[in-house]
């Protein structure tokens, strides 16, 4: 699966998080893929966009990174600098056709060997836009990851010179050497250990399940204002629920009633960037995230409202219970190969991040539009919801896999928006 290459350098070992994200797009066909498109005011040439590159390229270390396999553990190795092809260049082919591109971004799955990163511009004339497309492994960055490699890339074009972007940075500690600090919650029993979650022992019988490899994703967005977002937060704050956490039951009532299913297991991304004694991540390029497993009953009764909450609270107490784990190499590849074999990911995954303003700083007025899409071929009734927060909007972006119920896709759009236009006050 993974070389050495004659001139690469160790550099240090994966850690669990991160080996586990590498076997999963290894063995799952590249589940583990995050998509970043980054819609950027003014077009530019393609020889200044690889001279931003190769400066960008230089700067970040861990873009050099490959994974390597030695005696049964992964390591990141460094190879030889090579500032060959960076950037992929096109044009859109058509004029608002970046969803086209996007989905392209997501069905080329990069390869287990090799860069653990990909980067694409195409240049929409007629819009007076460049698009940028960050498609990386989870192993290499996490939602916040990708947001500094491209504000860092955009200090580099042109336009960008103002930004004054400091030197070359380090790549990130390995956390299992680091003490993890769990979250405080009053609602959630103190635990010491992770609890034990059985692996389901039927494999998935959908007809439009195929091979992990044979599959494709699909994407659709829907888009708030913001004046839907702003009415939405305040609504969530003041019942109680995170508005990831309300549009996460939406979607999985939504889906769970679609498909008949009498339950939907519902994964949501975690950052871990603030969750250690020493404190040294938050800006730190590299995989600080895991998913924490909740699972919604199909609604025999009750509001939304209350099902959020509940989700809410299941959550909370997930997430308060879980503790790292430092596993062997091989004992991780075969949980990640049974998950694969017996289907037993989760239906749906929601993932979202900071307002990318932040993340963006001073370049953020140049951006007209930002989004990420997870790669997600496994679910066929499901998929993933990313919520990106921009100019005080949001975009949810929902990835499935293809061939997919298109019915249970559309949907769970459709509960997303009733959800939308019942948060009132």
């Amino acid at each position: 699966m993974w070389s050495p290459d004659d001139a690469a350098v160790p550099v240090r070992k994966l850690s669990d998080i991160e080996a586990e994200a590498a076997y999963t797009h290894e063995l799952m066909g590249g589940r583990a893929q995050v998509t970043t498109h980054c819609a950027v005011r003014g077009l530019f040439p393609p020889e200044r966009v690889e001279e931003a590159a190769v400066r960008w390229y230089r700067r970040f270390p861990q873009l050099s990174l490959r994974i390597v396999e030695s005696a049964g553990d992964l390591w990141f190795f460094r190879g030889q600098e090579s500032h060959r092809d960076l950037v992929r260049h096109s044009a859109l082919p058509t004029p608002g056709s970046e969803e086209q591109v996007l989905r392209e971004e997501l069905n080329e799955v990069l390869p287990s060997t090799g860069r653990l990163w990909r980067l694409r511009a195409a240049r929409d004339p007629g819009g007076g836009l460049t698009h940028l497309y960050l498609t990386h492994q989870r192993v290499v960055g996490d939602e916040y990851a990708a947001g500094r490699l491209l504000r860092a890339l955009l200090d580099f074009l042109p336009g960008g010179e103002e930004a004054r972007p400091p030197g070359r940075e380090e790549f990130a500690p390995d956390a299992d050497g680091l003490t993890y600090r769990p979250p405080h919650s009053a609602r959630a029993p103190s635990r010491t250990h992770e609890p034990l979650r059985p692996i389901p022992r039927s494999p998935v019988s959908s007809p439009s399940r195929r091979a992990w490899r044979e599959r494709g994703s699909g994407v659709v967005s829907l888009r708030l204002s913001q004046w839907e977002n702003r009415n939405l937060r305040r609504w969530c704050a003041k019942t109680g629920v995170t508005v990831a956490q309300f549009l996460g039951t939406a979607l999985a009532r939504s889906c769970a009633l679609s498909a008949g299913r009498e339950e939907i297991a519902l994964d949501t991304a975690v950052s871990l960037r603030q969750r250690y004694v020493e404190n040294v991540l938050v800006c730190e390029i590299g995989c600080f995230q895991r998913e924490v497993r909740t699972r919604l009953r199909r609604p025999a009764g009750g509001t939304l409202l209350d099902h959020a909450r509940e989700h809410a609270l299941a959550l909370e107490r997930a997430d308060a219970a879980w503790r790292p784990q430092q596993r062997r190499h091989p004992h991780i590849r075969r949980a990640v190969a049974e998950a694969a074999t017996w289907g037993s990911t989760a239906q749906l995954c929601v993932t979202h991040s900071a307002p990318v303003d932040t993340v963006l700083g001073p370049h953020a007025e140049r951006v007209s539009r930002v989004r990420r899409a997870v790669r997600r071929p496994d679910a066929p009734t499901g998929g993933t919801l990313h919520l990106t927060s921009f100019r005080g909007g949001i975009e949810a972006a929902f990835t499935f896999g293809t061939p997919a119920e298109l019915g249970a896709v559309h949907a769970g759009l459709r509960g997303l928006r009733a959800a939308v236009g019942s948060a009132r006050g």
